[in-house]
Order: structure tokens, then C-alpha cells, then sequence
């Protein structure tokens, strides 16, 4: 019985060493600084539903988009504070507006690519790496994981260090210009799709001196959307963003 004891110390022992040893394990216990209690957790939050319907390649049989779900609630609490607190003055639109560029896909990506999880995207074969931002949204999916692992203050930590950073960064990424038309013509790039951006008025008003465009999107030769703006880049501009709205509308309603 002794020997027996024994020998399940040393097969437990041995098992401990190898998880500790394991690259994967590794790479979250640097990331996170902290040892993850249950590592799949962080094994589905990096695995595209492209590879979990294909289990036998080795990634989790169930994808990450039931956790990006709960990351994308964590990151838009802890971003809605800090802008809460550090522009006092501002109201409920400057917020709102500002949120939504801290946490947009583009970022997510960016940090993604920053701190190394998109090294451990699992992904299906022929899915391309700009396709529905699958890095950003493994992003929201680690967070969720973080959060169902250890809690809610350690994913609002890990979201004020490696998402929002400090005040400085903060204000950057708040100030910045989003380009709705590059991001669509890189959205049609990985769909396949052909953008057309047509300035279809040009008004001039001679008491203001002043010119007016609207510019309409067709995509693969269907209109889609169009907008005003006071030049032929803005007009542009706003035309891409309620295309954007359009065609990730229409996408979720796929999904479903």
C-alpha cells in the first residue's frame, strides 16, 4: 500500500512539473503574472469557432464567443469608469463617443498583436488573420476568461494595464481620428467584397460660399448607405461608418 502511495506522489509530482513546464501555461502565468487556476478557460478564449468546429487539430471543441460575450461587458464597465473620472466635465455623448474608440475592434487587435495572445489564436485553415478581427475579439474572450478565473477586480486589472494603460495613452487613443473607410475597405478586403465610394451631390452655397457633398457606398454594385459632409472626405467618411453598421448588422443576423 506504501509503494502504491508512493508511486501516485511521484506520477502527481511529475504531472505538476510537466503542466508548470507546459509553453502554453507559461505564456499566461508571464501575461497574467499570476498562475491561471484553469488553464482550458484561456485555451477557448483563444480558440476561433473556424477551429472549434474542427476539435481534432487540437484546439478546445468549443469556441471563445460565449467569453468574448462576457469580456466585452467587463472592458466597457472598466473603460466607462476611468473615462468617468478623468474627464469630469464632459457629458454623456463625449463618453459614449470616446468608449467606443478605446474599445473597438482596431485597438483590440492592436493589443492583441502587443502582448502576444495573437501568437495564440487558434484559427481554422484558410480563415486569414484580418478576417471579423478574430484577434480582438480573442481579446474580449481572455478578459471573460480572466474574469470566470479570478474574479472581476483581477480582468478590470488586466484591462486597466493591458488594454487602457495610462492617462497619457488613455487620452490618445480618445483623441484619436477613427478612419471608418479604411476600416471597411479592410473589412471588404477579407470578405471578398468590392467598395465603390460615389460622390453623388456637390452643392455649393453662395451665402456661405460654402460646398456641401453626400457620398454613397455600393457594395458589389448594391447601394448601401450614404451621408453628407462638408467636404468629399468627411462625406466619405460618415457613408463608411453607416455602411459598417449595415454590414455587421446584417452579419450578427447570419450568425444567429
Amino acid at each position: 500500500m506504501g509503494d502504491n502511495l508512493w508511486g501516485r506522489t511521484i506520477k502527481n509530482l511529475f504531472h505538476k512539473r510537466r503542466a508548470e513546464d507546459d509553453p502554453t501555461v507559461v505564456f499566461w502565468s508571464r501575461l497574467l503574472g499570476y498562475r491561471p487556476t484553469d488553464v482550458s478557460l484561456f485555451e477557448t478564449a483563444t480558440t476561433h469557432r473556424s477551429r472549434s468546429n474542427n476539435p481534432k487539430e487540437g484546439a478546445s471543441s468549443e469556441s471563445n464567443e460565449r467569453l468574448e460575450y462576457l469580456g466585452d461587458a467587463v472592458i466597457s464597465l472598466v473603460v466607462a469608469d476611468r473615462l468617468y473620472r478623468l474627464y469630469t466635465g464632459k457629458n454623456e455623448g463625449f463618453l459614449t463617443r470616446a468608449r467606443a474608440k478605446v474599445v473597438c475592434r482596431e485597438h483590440l487587435n492592436d493589443v492583441a498583436h502587443e502582448i502576444g495572445v495573437a501568437e495564440h489564436v487558434m484559427k481554422g485553415k484558410g480563415v486569414r488573420d484580418n478576417a471579423d478581427n478574430i484577434f480582438g475579439n480573442a481579446m474580449e474572450a481572455v478578459v471573460g476568461a480572466v474574469y470566470l478565473d479570478q474574479g472581476f477586480e483581477k480582468a478590470a486589472l488586466f484591462v486597466e494595464e493591458k488594454i487602457v494603460g495610462d492617462d497619457f495613452r488613455l487620452k490618445k487613443l480618445v483623441e484619436r481620428e477613427v478612419d471608418f473607410k479604411s476600416r471597411l475597405l479592410e473589412y471588404a478586403d477579407a470578405h471578398h467584397l468590392h467598395v465603390v465610394f460615389d460622390i453623388i451631390d456637390d452643392h455649393y452655397d453662395s451665402a456661405t460660399d460654402s460646398h456641401s457633398y453626400v457620398c454613397r457606398v455600393v457594395v458589389d454594385g448594391r447601394p448601401i448607405a450614404q451621408a453628407a459632409g462638408k467636404n468629399k472626405r468627411s462625406a466619405q467618411q460618415a457613408a463608411a461608418k453607416k455602411t459598417l453598421g449595415v454590414v455587421k448588422t446584417a452579419q450578427k443576423k447570419q450568425k444567429k
